[in-house]
C-alpha cells in the first residue's frame, strides 16, 4: 500500500526544494500537482492531469462531506467515484465497512489531507489560472 508523504509535500510547497516558477513549469495547475505529484500519476498531458486532479479533489470533498450516495446516483459520477475511491484506497486515505460506496476519509489523516489541499490551493492562488477554482 502506498502512502502520501505529507511532510515532503509541505516542504515542496514551502519552496524549500524547488523555486515557484520551476514548480509551475512542472505542475501548471493545482490539480496537475494533485494528480501528478501527490498521487504520482503520469499523463504527459497537462489537460488530462488537470482533469484527473479535479476528479480526485471532487471525490475527496464528496467523501469528506458524506455525499457519496447522492453523488453516485449519476452513472458518470458513479464510475468516476469507483476509480478515484480505489486510488484513494491504494494510498490508504479511505476506509469502508461493507461497501466502497459508503467510504470515509480515515480519521488519522483527515486533518493532514485537509491542510495539504489548502496549502496546494494557497500556493497556486496568486497565479492566474482558470482551472484553479475550488
Amino acid at each position: 500500500m502506498r502512502k502520501i508523504n505529507f511532510e515532503h509535500i509541505t516542504k515542496e510547497l514551502n519552496l524549500l526544494n524547488m523555486p515557484k516558477d520551476m514548480m509551475i513549469e512542472y505542475y501548471p495547475t493545482s490539480y496537475c500537482f494533485i494528480s501528478e505529484y501527490v498521487f504520482n500519476l503520469s499523463f504527459y498531458d497537462d489537460e488530462v492531469a488537470d482533469l484527473v486532479g479535479k476528479k480526485i479533489y471532487e471525490i475527496i470533498m464528496i467523501i469528506t462531506n458524506n455525499q457519496n450516495f447522492d453523488y453516485i446516483e449519476d452513472n458518470n459520477n458513479y464510475l468516476n467515484y469507483l476509480y478515484i475511491a480505489n486510488l484513494l484506497d491504494e494510498y490508504n486515505i479511505i476506509d469502508w465497512g461493507t461497501s466502497i460506496r459508503g467510504a470515509w476519509i480515515k480519521y488519522d489523516i483527515r486533518i493532514d489531507l485537509k491542510l495539504i489541499l489548502e496549502k496546494i490551493f494557497d500556493f497556486y492562488k496568486p497565479i492566474k489560472e482558470g482551472n484553479n477554482e475550488r
